[in-house]
């Protein structure tokens, strides 16, 4: 894990190494998460983009090791006109405290989605 200036641990999951660090029951509930948030945004949302960005963070998620970290997670999915939606893991952070990195990308979305809601 990387130290940034503030000694809280996080590391930033690069992308394919997802079934190096979870199992595969931990990995289909993430997107069983992502799923669920979006068909939230879907139900309050009359006219939703076509493109929706969002992220959430998980508590003691488990770990391949045996260990237990957290875990925030940066989703984005596309909506397809046939009413399908292809969605997907932009980005995935493992920490131990809450790190800066993760408050800055979380500001960013908001700012992302309250730009798209005018």
């Amino acid at each position: 894990m990387k130290k940034p200036q503030s000694k809280i641990m996080y590391e930033i999951v690069k992308k394919g190494t997802e079934y190096e660090l979870f199992t595969k029951v931990v990995i289909n509930g993430i997107q069983q998460t992502i799923t669920n948030e979006i068909a939230k945004m879907l139900e309050q949302t009359k006219n939703p983009k076509p493109v929706v960005l969002g992220s959430f963070a998980l508590k003691d998620v488990p770990m391949k090791n045996g260990s237990k970290s957290n875990v925030w997670i940066e989703y984005n999915a596309n909506l397809l006109p046939n009413g399908l939606v292809d969605a997907g893991v932009h980005e995935c952070i493992i920490f131990d405290e809450i790190p800066d990195i993760v408050l800055d990308k979380f500001n960013d979305i908001k700012t992302f989605i309250y730009e798209q809601s005018k």
